[in-house]
């Protein structure tokens, strides 16, 4: 609309979901990954997260495709905290 076109917001949302899912299946490619990495705001941030029922504050230092975020918690010790179940609550900046 902004271009002054209509657009079947359908077609655009099954293409977005079927670009997401191709991506999705290349997970495993390094050039995806490093892509994720690159796009990713909160990757060596201080944070805070809720994970399920416990809150977490530390630093994103990594991110993986199956363990979701890698956290340096504050007490030193290294988390593995699952994207679907990991909230951000704070971003502090960086540390």
């Amino acid at each position: 609309k902004m271009l002054g076109q209509n657009v079947n917001r359908l077609l655009l949302a099954a293409e977005i979901i079927a670009q997401a899912e191709m991506i999705f299946q290349r997970r495993d490619d390094p050039r995806v990954l490093a892509e994720w990495k690159n796009r990713n705001t909160i990757l060596g941030q201080s944070v805070a997260l809720k994970c399920g029922e416990c809150d977490v504050s530390g630093q994103v230092v990594d991110l993986d495709p199956l363990l979701g975020l890698i956290v340096r918690s504050e007490d030193g010790s290294m988390l593995h905290l699952p994207g679907q179940t990991t909230t951000v609550v704070a971003i502090h900046g960086s540390a």
